[in-house]
């Protein structure tokens, strides 16, 4: 799998990544953070999330591999930065987890809360970073497909949590 930089002036690819085989790069979520050009990549096919920088502002972004399985990652379907750019959100569908990461150092993520949800899919946070709500259905063919396993979902829902926007937590 590839990820492609566009330079949206000129209308053109202007850099091709490849991030590994059968990654599923599926969202880019891009860090507010002044003279900064990075972006954080999650890649539900390897169970990881990836930064992709440009912080010497060459043109080129370097890619780096940031958190994966080892950080407790199965399948990060839906990422999410909480508005002032402190924490970034995954959910971990195979995991059963919402998983809150410290993001003041994006190149090492530091994990600051985990709370259960079954098979968690999207995410959203309130304008003042205190509320988390999280659904749990990916995509109804797939929540009960023998492919993937017995079925999942039995609980559908929107769950929310409460977010300390100043020590993080859930």
């Amino acid at each position: 799998g590839e990820v492609a930089v566009w330079d949206v002036a000129r209308q053109e690819v202007i850099q091709v990544e490849s991030l590994g085989d059968h990654n599923g790069a599926l969202e880019v979520r891009f860090i507010d953070e002044p003279g900064a050009r990075r972006a954080f990549i999650n890649a539900p096919g390897t169970s990881a999330v990836w930064l992709a920088d440009d912080d010497d502002r060459d043109g080129v972004f370097e890619f780096t591999q940031v958190l994966g399985p080892e950080d407790g990652l199965l399948l990060p379907v839906d990422m999410l930065l909480s508005h002032d750019h402190r924490y970034m959100y995954l959910t971990n569908w195979f995991g059963n987890t919402v998983q809150q990461f410290d993001i003041t150092d994006p190149f090492h993520p530091v994990l600051t809360a985990t709370v259960s949800v079954p098979h968690p899919n999207i995410l959203r946070l309130s304008p003042d970073n205190e509320r988390l709500y999280v659904s749990n259905s990916l995509l109804t063919p797939w929540d009960n497909d023998p492919d993937f396993g017995p079925p999942r979902n039995d609980r559908y829902g929107i769950w929310l949590f409460d977010v300390d926007p100043a020590t993080g937590g859930l």
